[in-house]
């Protein structure tokens, strides 16, 4: 399947979370409570988020590019101690090897993130 014929790619909206929450516990097998996890969706979609999502023709979301400025004390996964966002392209599984990842990349860099 290629983008053009299957998925379309938008920038996401506030009521993306529930999917966006979905995939974040999926992705860790924790719950959402779980620090590790919440700090990545508390009060969603501050001025410096961004995120595209990735829908089939059905109009299902299939998958999300996303990125975060974590504040200082609260920096997730591979902090260098510098400003760096952090970003996450998780795809559900039966779309998992396929162009959603691809499309989602190309998506975000085409909204300037």
């Amino acid at each position: 399947m290629t983008l053009g014929e299957s998925y379309s790619v938008r920038p996401s909206q506030p009521e993306d979370l529930d999917f966006l929450e979905m995939l974040c516990q999926a992705a860790h097998r924790r719950p959402l409570s779980d620090p590790a996890i919440s700090r990545y969706l508390e009060a969603w979609k501050r001025p410096r988020d961004a995120a595209v999502i990735a829908s089939d023709l059905d109009d299902r979301r299939v998958g999300i590019a996303w990125y975060r400025v974590m504040p200082l004390g609260n920096r997730g996964y591979g902090d260098d101690g510098a400003l760096a966002p952090e970003v996450v392209i998780p795809v559900i599984s039966d779309c998992c090897g396929g162009s959603v990842a691809t499309e989602l990349t190309d998506g975000s860099k085409a909204t300037g993130f």
